[in-house]
């Protein structure tokens, strides 16, 4: 077509011809274009069909660039497709490269604009693949224009990128196939260096008549040297054109920016020397990312969470939502922002059932380490210097976390006693990750999927959890909504508790949102209502539907580009009948694929998310090329995406779950069979291949691999209890027994081992037990039984069970052929021998060689049973044993040399002096243990040895002194030390506070050890699951006025202690915070009776008790002392007989200072008491003056408080209320809100501000301010509440939840008004710990009715400073701290908030009531709105049951298949579809045969277990793309998209066998039952669904005619 018209269009001149379209100057109004159409030879053949003309110019459409021409309009004249673009006048590049070479300036200005355009080409996932001079057309103004995308592609693309495409003479190796390397946006890169190097040149790099040595030579040459041919050129301009031209992709340039940067370096006059190219680039072009909108509330959030990180406030933030609702894409914009400060950002993501311990985060540091080394070699070592910092003296402990960190730390060690501890691991990790952001401007930690986490992956999530609060580090998080997480997702919050961040929900995109999505997504052009409405109706919302939604109408040709907007084919759009879920369009697109790419993306489904591609070739039976080109088709349709060399994963978790779900269980082993086979063959040894072997071959459940199964899943359990992967490790080990037992293999000792280790350190307790046993029974060797016996006590030590753990103690010793003496007097002369054989080795043992060999491994087991004995023994209060224990291992500690025994026994030494009232032994004891520990180097042996040294200077009586040692080993080695070890001296140290009465300092030290020992606990360590320490938090709780939660956490331990009655040392613990909660609480009755009476049964001696225990003795007498206090006259006899016996039992048990002056203390208060005055006051003055000594502000309040009442008792009033005052100053200052309020009301004094303790103000904040902060939060943690939850019962329980905690209320009710009365009702009642309390019984008629009459709130604090005091009520049920508000909206009543205590006074204050109001003035409004809410959910479910009403309609009650009214209909549908793709379609008719004579024989219930069943075993035998229906009586129908006849003959012969395998049973006996089946196809047996049907139901009676029990084809139509 030359010179003319085309349509309204002047065709001017043709200006250029490609192999398959032509391209003229046209004009329309004066206005000139360039017009490009189909040649007409290609036109005619119809290689390009019409549609694919039109997706191609819709692909090209959404680029926009200034070097790139704009596509102004998309038509069709007489049936001719067009494209009408921009026209770009001016010469070629080629035609200026004839004119000679171009200067430097030139090039730079060419190589610019061109990496724009090419950088905007690949970020939408195209590759232009035919750059060459020929198409740069450069304007007078210099700049140059990309054109002709004949060839555009998408990366590694489709059918076009299985063939030769482009010039030869700038192709890139892997364009001409010469690299078997997949083909994307780095050949255009390489084209464009062909390109500059001829402009420099005035020749190509690369020239030959030959094709074959073209192709030769752009493989395998290096390019001449530029440098030789223009000497003139820059250094660094000619090292920008060898980094193009570089052979292997990976070498080039990774992207169009990171050319472009260094371009504009050496656009910058000043610029010297040659940069290193590229260098700086750590990602290739990234693709083209939809638009962000919708979600700025939510980054608003994430925003304030990242602010406040970098003040050292980090936090978490979880995502939460459907699949495709934006999370990951909001969580991409959140860190976009935090790299734009220069933040470091890594990335994991969660897959699900991923075998590799620690995946993601083994994937976020591996990557980070990868992206360092593209960085100059300069900022590369100080990047990494920066994570040797971050890992600092953990680095060989977390050279086993990946790969990369194992090269980087290779020359570092591991310290073998880190190694012991597996809570130290996680621990270590989630510093690690802190210490990172810490060199950096803050960090964030994308942690992708959530739900899936792996156990390992949990642990360190729990101990990062505990850390975020200091860190600058923001954990984002997100998580999908459907069922199948639910539990996944509980796990995953269970390890974090409450450091989230309140995200809510991503809920679906509004209009308006919808439409900027699109316009993004088309390139930033208008986009009509019309295309609006249409994706919205088939979206509902959803980012990730929109997006594929429009890219599917792109691809089918419906949308086509005009003038700046959009046109949307809506004819063309109905017939096509795009899917109504995300899903059904993947599997749309999957369906587009060939065969053989869908089976390579099969098997890559089953490896994982991410896979291998060296894998798939062998696991399909395919070569190389074969499963590139597979892979390439993939990435076209957007289904995968090229990763890191050798790498490919698919683009979104539902691909894969597609391609997973239409394979059957059978499909599922065979290929994981293949995959295990192929993988064995492979290769090399790491990790991830240990791991993986293990899950495919267990997978594969193949009997012939039975041997392989048992060898790999043994291994990858040894490996990841090495790895610290616990849980895993169970799961790989429990498949090894599996196999093993299929082997009949004979009982192993090394499986039965490590299957023990990984139940005992996942806190499976017994199946510990049980594994260790059935080693034993397998093993011979004496000493390696004696290290199961270890193995068996540590695990029954876990559980307390002492008898049980002493047991196998002796029984190791007996296998080291060492016996237990059973008499006092022989453990009395074993304990002399030890001890004097210990001091003859310490004296003369340094002539002797230290012990190797068997003998050494025999002393250590020894030593090592006896640390255990000494436990045993500590626990079980056996003074004696605990001696023997100590002493014992003496002399093989010290036979062995310094190491970890000898550490040990110096540690046990230093504190059993110190018992002995020898503190200078002790010292020098602890000394030498941390002498020795620093001598080997072992960190984890130097806070074994300081936190000794810390716990025998506070027996010794140094409190302050062991106060001090402890911080020293807390800050300096605490993260060494293993928690039980850790918990123990958080313990001691607080013991020490809260016996002086430091209670805010004593808390901080629990709260200390409940950091370590909660992620540790939960990950099993048996040293933890029973500790009980958490009632120490109960009474201190008490003191610091919160009863209700101290009250709880003292419940939580009495449950576990009330499992092993007979275990003295935690009864005693839990017992002694038990009196002192009473205590605190005023408690003088019988509760607090029980608690000393149980205590008494222990048959506990003082003198003999056990240190840490004896702090029983100083509760009991202050408790007594409050009895005698409070009793009547009748009664003052008897508990003063008891008073005095409690205060002679402390005297007894005072062994330090601060217990002598507690029983000084005591004693003077009972002398008051006696009406001796003289006396006490002495005492009291004694009492003082040591608290003083030893800054005992305990015993100084109690002094004061006891003053006050000896001037009062003598009229004098003045004086009696200003040591009242100084008593109140004291309890203000240490946060005793109980005891505070004690002497405000005894006194009717207030608090002044006068220090009196002797020691520095406590660095906490005083305890009012607290309660402030924490009414606060309760206020604003309604608000969150109220804001996500609309169900007004639900609201109501959320709110009292939060009261009820805040408070420390014990009950809490909401009472509601009658309808159009003030009659009120109960509507919600919650108790402490969350629990529903029907029946409002047992409250203050009086409270609530006074604050329903007067419309104001009241408190009732039950120590004679209320508005209401003793009422009836109160009396009767024994309330002693109500508090109630009324719930007013616009001066209505609503109903009356009401809470209370019967366990303790004075938990409610006058400072509560104003935020109680506020509280309560929420709840009311939240109700209203709450209301109005439920309306529209209720709308809302409305519709939803209309839509299960459809469902129900189309579905058989009987076998749950669709019904025949749902397959006429799909039948309509799934025609349609077919007819458009042009893929096959077949139906196939099936029935049961004979089934009249099975109902007749066996009845008719029997024959609906028959129909059942074999409907059951259809849809089992078919995919999930497939379409099972029940026709009618015996008869089904099955409906087989993609799929041929051959492909269905298949199909429906492995349904007739499965069913004829069926056996079914009835009560004259088993039988069996068989079925036959017709086919028809789409086409071939009609064009109408009806004669296809027809066809197929033939088919189904010429196999019945046949003899039944087969499968029939139904004949093909007459031509």
């Amino acid at each position: 077509m030359g010179h003319g018209v085309f349509g309204d269009l002047q065709l001017e001149a043709e200006i250029g011809r490609g192999s398959q379209s032509v391209v003229y100057r046209a004009s329309r109004g004066g206005a000139v274009f360039a017009l490009k159409m189909l040649r007409e030879d290609v036109a005619q053949s119809g290689r390009v069909s019409r549609p694919r003309f039109r997706r191609e110019a819709a692909l090209l459409a959404c680029l926009r660039h200034r070097s790139l021409p704009s596509i102004l309009e998309v038509g069709d004249v007489d049936g001719q497709s067009y494209l009408l673009l921009e026209l770009v006048l001016g010469p070629s590049l080629a035609a200026r490269f004839a004119q000679g070479r171009l200067l430097e300036a030139s090039l730079i200005a060419i190589a610019r604009d061109l990496a724009g355009a090419l950088s905007e080409v690949h970020r939408h996932g195209l590759v232009h693949r035919d750059v060459k001079p020929q198409n740069v057309v450069v304007a007078d103004t210099g700049r140059a224009t990309l054109i002709d995308f004949g060839f555009v592609a998408r990366a590694t693309g489709g059918e076009a990128g299985r063939k030769l495409a482009g010039t030869l003479m700038y192709s890139a190796p892997e364009q001409s196939g010469m690299l078997k390397r997949p083909v994307d946006g780095r050949a255009d890169l390489y084209a464009l260096g062909v390109i500059l190097f001829e402009g420099a040149a005035g020749r190509p790099p690369f020239t030959a008549t030959d094709v074959g040595e073209l192709l030769r030579q752009h493989a395998a040459h290096r390019p001449p040297d530029l440098r030789a041919l223009r000497p003139d050129l820059s250094p660094g301009l000619v090292a920008v054109i060898e980094k193009l031209l570089a052979k292997d992709p990976d070498d080039r340039y990774q992207s169009g920016e990171a050319l472009a940067a260094d371009l504009d370096r050496l656009s910058v006059p000043e610029a010297s020397g040659a940069p290193a190219p590229g260098k700086g680039e750590l990602r290739a072009t990234p693709a083209a990312e939809s638009a962000f909108v919708g979600r700025e509330a939510e980054l608003a959030t994430l925003s304030r969470l990242w602010s406040r990180a970098l003040e050292r406030k980090g936090g978490m933030a979880l995502l939460h939502g459907e699949s495709g609702s934006g999370k990951s894409r909001l969580m991409r914009e959140a860190a976009r922002q935090a790299r734009s400060t220069g933040a470091l950002v890594l990335e994991g993501k969660c897959l699900r059932a991923d075998p590799l311990p620690f995946a993601p985060l083994r994937e976020a540091i591996d990557e980070h380490l990868r992206q360092l080394r593209r960085l100059p070699d300069a900022e590369r070592e100080a990047s990494e210097q920066r994570i040797r910092q971050a890992a600092g003296d953990t680095a060989g402990l977390l050279k086993r976390l990946s790969p990369g960190l194992s090269l980087l730390f290779r020359d570092t060690s591991e310290d073998p006693g880190l190694a012991e501890a597996q809570d130290l691991f996680y621990g270590a990790v989630a510093r690690f990750l802190v210490r990172l952001a810490e060199f950096h401007p803050g960090a964030a930690f994308l942690l992708d999927d959530v739900q899936w986490a792996d156990p390992a992956t949990l642990q360190v999530m729990r101990w990062l959890s505990t850390l975020l609060a200091q860190a600058p580090l923001v954990l984002l998080c997100t998580s999908r909504d459907e069922s199948e997480c639910a539990e996944g997702m509980r796990a995953f919050t269970d390890a974090i508790g409450g450091a989230g961040e309140a995200v809510p929900r991503l809920g679906p995109l509004g209009n308006s949102e919808v439409e900027a999505l699109i316009s993004s997504e088309l390139g930033g052009r208008a986009v009509s209502a019309e295309l609006v409405d249409a994706v919205m109706t088939r979206s509902n919302g959803l980012p990730l539907a929109v997006v594929e939604y429009v890219r599917a109408m792109l691809d089918s040709g419906l949308l086509v580009p005009h003038w700046g907007a959009w046109k949307l084919d809506t004819e063309e759009l109905d017939r096509l009948q795009l899917p109504q879920d995300v899903i059904q369009l993947v599997i749309r697109r999957l369906g587009s694929l060939r065969d053989e790419a869908r089976r390579v993306l099969t098997a890559a489904a089953v490896v994982g998310m991410r896979f291998p591609t060296a894998l798939l070739g062998p696991s399909c039976g395919l070569g190389e090329d074969e499963v590139l080109a597979a892979l390439s088709e993939a990435v076209t349709a957007r289904l995968a995406d090229f990763k890191d060399a050798g790498t490919c994963a698919f683009v979104h978790n539902r691909v894969r779950e597609a391609l997973l779900g239409g394979l059957s269980v059978d499909e599922v082993r065979a290929l994981h069979r293949r995959i295990a086979t192929a993988l064995d063959a492979q290769e090399g040894q790491d990790a991830s291949k240990t791991y993986a072997l293990a899950r495919h071959y267990a997978l594969g459940e193949a009997p012939e691999h039975a041997r392989r199964r048992y060898e790999t899943n043994l291994a990858a359990g040894q490996l990841a209890l090495e790895e610290r992967a616990n849980e895993e490790a169970h799961v790989f080990l429990e498949a090894a027994q599996r196999a093993a037992g299929e082997l009949g293999l004979p009982r192993d000792a090394e499986l039965a081992t490590a299957r023990g280790d990984a139940c005992s350190r996942s806190g499976r307790l017994a199946e510990a037990v049980e594994q260790y046993t059935l080693a034993l029974s397998a093993e011979r060797v004496p000493a390696r039984r004696a290290e199961l016996r270890c193995r068996l006590a540590h695990v029954h030590l876990g559980g307390f069970d002492t008898q049980h753990a002493w047991s196998e103690i002796s029984s190791g010793m007996a296998e080291l052929g060492i016996h237990s003496p059973q008499s006092l007097l022989s453990q009395v002369l074993v304990l002399v021998w030890a001890y004097l054989i210990g001091l003859v080795v310490g004296l003369f043992g340094s002539r002797r060689e230290h012990a190797r060999g068997e003998e050494a491994e025999h002393h250590r087991l020894f030593a090592k049973l006896c640390d255990l004995g000494a436990h045993v023994a500590y626990f079980d209060v056996r003074n004696l044993l605990l001696l023997q224990m100590t002493y014992r291992p003496w002399a093989p500690a010290l036979r062995l040399g310094p190491g970890r025994e000898l550490v040990f026994f110096l540690g046990n030494n230093a504190v059993v002096q110190a018992v002995l009232g020898r503190p200078a032994a002790a010292a020098k004891a602890s000394t030498r243990a941390a002498s020795v520990a620093e001598q080997l180097n072992d960190r984890a042996l130097i806070a074994r040895s300081l936190l000794y040294q810390g716990i025998a200077t506070h027996i010794g009586g140094d409190s302050s002194g062991a106060e001090a040692q402890h911080r020293r080993w807390v800050d300096a080695y605490g993260r060494f030390l293993d928690a039980g070890d850790f918990v123990n001296g958080c313990v001691d140290a607080a013991w020490a506070m809260l016996a002086r009465g430091y209670v805010l300092e004593a808390e901080a030290w629990i709260r200390r050890a409940h950091a370590r020992a909660a992620p540790a606990s939960a990950g099993g360590d048996a040293a933890l699951l029973g500790h009980p320490y958490p009632s120490f938090l109960g009474a201190i709780l008490a003191i610091l006025g919160r009863p209700t939660e101290g009250l709880m956490e003292l419940q939580r331990v009495e449950r576990m202690v009330e499992k092993a009655p007979g275990e003295r040392w935690r009864w005693s613990v839990y017992l002694q915070n038990l009196v002192l909660f009473h205590l605190e609480q005023g408690e003088s009755g019988p509760a607090l009776e029980e608690a000393l009476a149980r205590h008494a049964r222990l048959g506990m001696r003082p003198e003999f008790t056990p240190f840490h225990l004896r702090l029983f003795f100083v509760y009991a007498a202050h408790a007594r002392l409050a009895q005698l206090r409070a009793s009547p006259p009748r009664s003052r006899e008897e508990l003063q007989g008891k008073a005095r016996t409690a205060i002679a039992e402390l005297r007894r048990a005072a062994s330090t200072p601060v217990l002598r002056a507690h029983a000084l203390l005591c004693e003077g208060m009972l002398r008051r008491l006696e009406g001796k005055a003289a006396v006490a006051e002495k005492l009291f003055a004694q009492a003082e003056a040591l608290a003083r000594e030893v800054d005992c502000p305990w015993v100084l309040f109690e002094v004061m408080v006891e003053r006050a009442w000896l001037f009062r008792e003598r009229g004098r009033m003045e004086s009696s209320r200003r040591e009242a005052r100084l008593a109140m100053a004291l309890a203000d200052e240490a946060g005793w809100e109980a005891r505070a309020r004690r002497v405000r009301a005894h006194f009717q004094v207030e608090s002044s501000s006068r220090s009196v303790s002797g020691s520095e103000p406590a660095e906490e904040a005083p305890a009012h301010d607290l309660r402030l902060q924490r009414q606060l939060d309760a206020l604003l943690e309604v608000s969150l509440a109220c804001a996500i939850v609309f169900e007004p019962r639900e609201q109501a329980r959320v709110a009292l939840d939060v009261i009820v905690r805040i408070f420390g209320a014990e009950r809490a009710f909401l009472l509601l008004c009658r309808e159009g009365t003030q009659e009120l009702v109960l509507s919600v009642g919650r108790g402490a710990g969350g629990v529903d309390l029907e029946e409002l019984g047992g409250y203050s008629r009086t409270v609530i009715e006074r604050v329903r009459d007067t419309h104001r709130p009241l408190v009732v604090t039950g120590t004679d400073e209320g508005e209401v005091r003793a009422t009836e009520s109160i009396l009767a049920n024994d309330l002693r701290s109500i508090m109630a508000a009324p719930l007013m909206l616009h001066g209505r009543l609503l109903g009356v908030v009401y809470l209370d205590h019967r366990l303790a006074r004075g938990v409610f204050g006058r400072e509560d009531e104003v935020i109680f109001v506020a509280i309560a003035n929420h709840i009311s409004v939240a109700l209203e709105t709450a209301r109005a809410a439920r309306l529209q959910l209720e709308r809302v479910s409305l519709e939803r049951d209309l839509e299960a009403m459809h469902q129900q309609a189309n579905t058989d009650a009987l076998t749950g298949l669709k019904n025949r009214r749902a397959l006429e209909e799909h039948l309509q549908t799934a025609s349609a579809r077919a007819r458009r793709s042009g893929l096959p379609l077949t139906v196939m008719m099936m029935d049961i045969d004979h089934f009249k004579s099975v109902n007749d024989k066996y009845g008719h219930a029997t024959g609906d277990v028959v129909l059942a069943s074999v409907a059951k075993a259809v849809a089992a035998c078919t995919r999930a793309t497939d379409f099972v229906a029940r026709y009618g009586g015996e008869e089904f129908c099955v409906v087989l998209e993609a799929t041929d006849l051959a492909g269905a003959q298949a199909v429906a012969e492995h349904i007739r066998q499965t069913v004829a395998a069926l056996t079914f049973k009835s009560e004259v006996g088993e039988f069996k039952v068989t079925s036959s089946a017709g086919l028809g196809e789409l086409g071939v047996h009609g064009d109408a669904i009806e004669e296809v049907l027809h066809a197929a139901d033939e088919a189904l009676y010429a196999a019945k005619r046949g003899g039944r029990n087969q499968v029939q084809v139904a004949p093909a139509r007459a031509a």
